[in-house]
């Protein structure tokens, strides 16, 4: 009971932006999770300090935490909370220039939330690995998994999502000099994040 409102105080810490109370909060949750022997709660405790500690820059500490997150929910089977961890493990790893990495994680993200059928979380994930098929200039891949992330947020109902998307179809045809397309598509974005 009280652990578990005490974990979700640090997580909506986290969400606030007060990442050093997020933190603050999950050093006592951990100790007691561990004396409860709730391995559960020890692994979304975890998630928490990675994220915190992500946003602070801290990224190796970051990248543990999450990797030990994963390891624990892999091991309770809550493959929909796997997924999530993985897909934050993977923006450490982007982080860090383990680039090759990010991708298998990325990946084992994407396959987890397939099998869930999970429409946000696969437009999100797809979104990402959208962008970073972008950077790498890897143009019409990046578009095909945009094109297949936007179906996804708008049957998960992802307006806010949707707009990310369509900026990121847009920043593409910008540098490969197709400026009307890309004005097209930044303009759908704008049109959506007014709806």
């Amino acid at each position: 009971g009280c652990l578990e409102v005490q974990v979700h105080q640090s997580f909506v810490w986290y969400r606030r932006g007060d990442f050093e109370k997020g933190l603050e909060l999950t050093h006592d949750g951990l100790q007691k999770a561990a004396e409860l022997k709730r391995d559960d709660l020890a692994g979304r405790i975890k998630v928490t300090m990675g994220l915190c500690l992500f946003r602070l820059e801290k990224l190796p500490e970051a990248e543990k935490l999450l990797s030990e997150s994963a390891e624990i929910l892999e091991q309770l089977q809550k493959n929909y909370d796997l997924a999530s961890v993985l897909n934050n493990l993977s923006l450490v790893l982007n982080a860090r220039g383990k680039s090759e990495e990010a991708q298998r994680t990325q990946q084992r993200a994407l396959e987890l939330w397939r099998e869930q059928n999970a429409a946000s979380p696969l437009a999100h994930i797809l979104n990402n690995i959208g962008w970073n098929l972008h950077l790498m200039g890897q143009h019409e891949s990046a578009l095909a998994i945009y094109g297949e992330a936007l179906e996804w947020a708008k049957r998960g109902g992802n307006t806010r999502l949707e707009v990310a998307i369509y900026n990121g179809q847009s920043e593409i045809f910008v540098d490969l000099g197709d400026y009307e397309t890309a004005y097209t598509l930044a303009d759908s974005a704008l049109q959506k994040s007014e709806q």
